[in-house]
């Protein structure tokens, strides 16, 4: 007999109030008023009023919906019914009740995993009425990202398959497949209903070709049996993602009376003592988070199709691993990462405290709830080859001897997967638990630190945020130190204020010790660098989910006057924050004792606080900041890199370089070789149409792992102006019988000569408010000639202002900010970087882009942002701010007060004598005063420079005495 599709027409009644059950809903006479086509959600069908909600700390549902939902559907049943036994399966809901015959027939409670029904005892054949009520408050768990607002909703619905599935009385119950590539062997645990009978175990591949047949006499319901695959079957991995089928058929009396299939790989995924090893080879993390955000649902894809587009997407830009935070996708989900080779780490959906009976604040039926649902995970998906990790949750505190039982138990249960305690437990002092299979976290101690950037409240900062630009970094001194160095102990009773989601928690830190870790480590949710929002996205949102945060921003932004900037604010602060994200990723690749990362993220954050993180928006399509194959050159199995200290070096310098290739791809690499050159330009603009110095060098064997390929000392040119010098890698394979292989990166040296022209004696350079007030006034009573003014305001001048800082923002201001002031520490600076106008004459000289380059390292990092919120003043360097605050804020601006061409420039460029940028940028302004070639008023009114002119009132008031 074959199964009742129930897709389509439902009754719906919607109970908001939770008094269905007492009321009697389920009975027949209940008059349900709405219709709804099943699957899909309630806000999806848009069945509530819709109201006008807006949120800036995520995107928002209209027609949200939370509490009781009815749904109610009468099946028709053959008179045969009873020949069988009948399961009831609802793919992907919420908490749910079914009523039969207005009869109570059970409950599921699951959030990750389908609700399986038997309802045997309630059906008859005729007419049958199904109620099951969907209830989406009240759960025994937070829920994490399955049920939050920031990235899928708290929808209420029915998803995926929904069926009555008639089951033969003699069947299989399960199949659970256990390939060992090493032990070439497929065991097949499993449970029938109790009969004698015979299995039939056929393997076939795509093709249905059955390439292994055999049999296998069961006598009682539990059943194992080991097939030897003697090398006929080919491994599954990230490269060769080979999928085959055990077919089952149960034989009872000589006849079949049950079969089933279930999609496999053959694979090893193990721990090694600093990396995981697949089939016996080091395998590198090159992770994503996913919250499962798809705003035009607001839910996860049930089908393939769509997870193999978005997994797709993710693959193209490198990434081979997936870690669920708080949350475990659909079936879909896995059988798209079986087909595509990404590495899946589920998580159980719980971001809090687990403890001990004896513990304040214990909840016993949370903590077995939460046991359950892993088990439930694990015997629903346990099966796919993608599923290579599991893990209890997301910055987990609490009894670490109850989370160890936990991971035992997991690993009794089912050892086909690597275990976690969690992501980042513990926080500021992590530990490692006995059962643990890897580490999973941000720092092994309060200064020794695993990933380029934090929030100021969880400081100290990283060193993407702190440190001069440099590809020479590595973990490796961090995640094995000098024990004796790095010793950090706590008092068993100490305690610290923690950022805890997205608020605080204090917490007690205990005893600890120096953790060494000698199993694999993961550096968690690295990246976060904030971009500005891109406003023309907004017309993408066209289904569930409306994007008013956004709105709100943009409106925000029309209201400081800025509306003008937000294209050049959103690409300039999206370039930046790619430059740090090659930077983060390329040291995780220098770092020999680093397993992996996972990215938070490559897409678009819409939530908590609305974080605009990814080099990809918030539907995985690229945002324009970075181009895929330029992402590629530092995100992708194999990539070759410089390690050098700074990218600004002097004219004639000699710069030592290494050239290293981090390589876990398929298969070593033989017979390749690396050809490494400069090439420059003098007038700022794209490099590469001089080569002045060119190397190729032979790579024998380029084994897995990282690799140094060679040395050189990079001459850098000699020149009487700045200029930018392109480095550029290749990597070329030059043998026959593999793929052929053309792997590149590049690099831009900012070049400056060590003399630097003497600046004009007419040029007035003056540093506070009261010698502005008096060189302005003098021209005011002798508006024969102009003077011309560098204003390098000291910091107490330029107290109206913002504090310069190079990196850009942390994952979003507003939400770090409220955490770092109730937790009474600094709050985040905010920016995002700098718009520069390079094409303006006062840059002339100092050849620049359009958004922050590591020349101006020195220059921000002392410099106070001028807040010019009360003129039109365009700033010839913009310091952009977040879309909180929407300060217009200076760098570098020039006016036109009282007979004055006065540039301001806010870091003190004459204190910074050591930096050749900063002296560059000196002269360069400079020039443009001496250059701007007006002598008098009416030069001033004739030039096409547009240098606005502003009162001495509104100038002044800037400043501050």
């Amino acid at each position: 007999m074959d199964k009742i599709n129930l897709h389509g027409s439902w009754e719906l009644l919607l109970d908001e109030e939770q008094q269905g059950i007492k009321e009697h809903f389920y009975k027949s006479e209940t008059p349900f008023l709405k219709q709804i086509q099943l699957p899909t959600t309630i806000s999806e069908a848009k069945l509530t009023p819709r109201r006008d909600l807006a949120s800036t700390d995520h995107l928002t549902d209209p027609y949200a919906f939370e509490g009781f939902a009815w749904y109610r559907k009468t099946v028709f049943l053959p008179d045969n019914c009873k020949d069988y036994d009948w399961e009831l399966y609802l793919e992907r809901t919420r908490m749910t009740q079914l009523y039969i015959n207005g009869v109570e027939a059970g409950s599921f409670d699951s959030l990750c995993t389908p609700h399986c029904y038997p309802v045997t005892p309630w059906i008859k054949s005729g007419e049958n009425q199904l109620v099951i009520l969907v209830k989406n408050t009240g759960y025994p768990t937070n829920g994490g990202h399955m049920t939050s607002p920031d990235t899928q909703t708290n929808w209420n619905g029915l998803l995926g398959a929904l069926e009555l599935r008639p089951l033969p009385r003699e069947r299989i119950l399960s199949l659970r497949l256990y390939p060992s590539f090493s032990g070439q062997s497929l065991t097949v645990r499993g449970r029938i209903t109790p009969c004698a009978g015979k299995l039939e175990l056929l393997i076939q591949d795509a093709g249905e070709n059955i390439i292994i047949r055999t049999f296998h006499q069961t006598e009682n319901s539990d059943f194992e049996c080991r097939i030897p695959l003697e090398n006929k079957l080919l491994p599954w991995s990230e490269y060769n993602p080979v999928l085959y089928q055990l077919k089952a058929v149960l034989y009872t009396g000589g006849t079949a009376a049950d079969e089933c299939s279930q999609s496999f790989g053959i694979r090893d995924f193990e721990a090694g003592k600093h990396h995981f090893l697949v089939n016996g080879d080091p395998v590198f993390l090159r992770g994503k988070h996913d919250g499962m955000i798809f705003p035009l649902t607001g839910y996860a894809p049930m089908n393939t199709e769509e997870w193999l587009k978005v997994m797709g997407t993710a693959k193209d830009h490198g990434i081979n691993h997936y870690r669920f935070h708080t949350c475990c996708p659909p079936e879909a989900a896995f059988q798209a990462a079986d087909q595509l080779g990404i590495y899946l780490e589920p998580e159980l959906p719980f971001w809090g405290t687990v403890t001990s009976p004896s513990q304040e604040g214990h909840n016993e039926e949370l903590q077995q709830y939460l046991i359950t649902e892993g088990f439930r995970i694990l015997d629903t998906f346990g099966n796919h080859p993608s599923f290579v990790m599991f893990s209890l949750g997301n910055e987990l505190w609490g009894s670490k001897e109850v989370l160890n039982d936990i991971l035992k138990a997991y690993k009794t249960h089912d050892k086909r997967h690597l275990y976690v305690q969690g992501s980042n437990n513990f926080q500021f002092t992590p530990c490692i638990l006995p059962e643990d299979d890897f580490f999973s976290g941000v720092r092994f101690g309060r200064d020794r630190l695993i990933r380029g950037s934090y929030a100021m409240c969880d400081a100290p900062l990283g060193h993407i945020q702190t440190q001069r630009p440099s590809t020479a970094g590595s973990y490796d001194p961090v995640i094995c130190p000098d024990c004796a160095s790095a010793q950090t102990t706590h008092s068993e009773n100490a305690t610290r204020q923690i950022q805890y989601g997205t608020g605080v928690k204090e917490v007690c830190l205990g005893e600890t010790e120096e953790l060494i870790p000698d199993i694999p480590v993961i550096s968690h949710e690295i990246g976060q660098y904030e971009t500005f929002p891109d406003f023309s996205e907004i017309d993408r949102y066209t289904g569930v989910l409306q994007p008013e945060n956004l709105r709100i921003f943009r409106k925000r932004l029309e209201a400081a006057g800025l509306a003008d900037f937000a294209a050049d604010y959103f690409y300039s602060s999206g370039r930046l924050a790619a430059a740090c994200y090659k930077e983060e990723l390329e040291c995780a690749l220098r770092s020999r004792l680093l397993a992996g990362y996972q990215l938070l993220d490559l897409q678009d954050f819409s939530g908590q606080g609305t974080a605009l993180v990814g080099i990809l928006n918030a539907f995985m399509e690229n945002k324009g900041i970075i181009r895929r194959e330029c992402w590629n050159q530092f995100c992708a199995p194999t990539v070759i890199m410089a390690s050098f200290q700074d990218y600004t070096v002097q004219s004639k310098s000699l710069v030592p370089c290494k050239f290293l290739v981090s390589n876990y791809g398929p298969a070593p690499l033989e017979q390749a070789e690396l050809t490494f050159s400069l090439s420059s330009k003098s007038d700022g603009s794209s490099c590469g149409d001089r080569i002045f110095y060119k190397e190729t060098v032979p790579a024998a064997e380029i084994p897995r792992g990282l690799s140094t390929l060679a040395e050189a000392i990079l001459p850098m040119p000699e020149t009487k102006a700045p200029c930018r010098v392109a480095l550029k890698l290749q990597l070329e394979y030059t043998g026959t019988g593999t793929p052929s292989l053309n792997i590149s990166n590049e690099y831009t040296f900012w070049v400056y000569p060590a003399e630097v022209p003497a600046i004009p004696e007419d040029i007035h350079i003056i540093r506070d408010k009261a010698a502005l007030k008096k060189i302005l006034q003098q021209t005011e009573e002798n508006a024969a000639s102009i003077k011309k003014v560098l204003f390098l305001p000291t910091f107490q001048a330029n107290a109206h202002s913002i504090e310069g800082t190079y990196c850009t923002d942390f994952w979003c201001y507003p939400m770090f900010r409220k955490i770092s002031e109730s937790m009474g520490k600094p709050v985040p600076v905010g920016t995002l970087g700098l718009f520069i106008r390079e094409d303006h004459p006062a840059l002339a000289d100092f050849p620049c882009t359009r958004y922050s380059t590591p020349q101006w390292w020195d220059i921000v990092m002392n410099s106070r942002s001028t807040i010019l919120d009360r003129t039109d003043i365009v700033p010839i360097v913009q310091t952009i701010d977040n879309f909180e605050r929407n300060h217009r804020l200076g760098l570098v601006y020039e006016v036109y007060c009282n007979n004055c061409h006065i540039i301001t420039c806010t870091a003190d460029l004459t204190a910074l004598m050591d930096s050749l940028p900063a002296q560059w940028l000196l002269e360069s302004l400079t020039a443009r005063l001496e250059k701007s070639g007006m002598k008098s008023v009416q030069d001033v009114h004739s030039s096409p420079l547009e240098i606005p002119t502003v009162s001495e009132e509104i100038f002044l008031s800037l400043f501050t005495e």
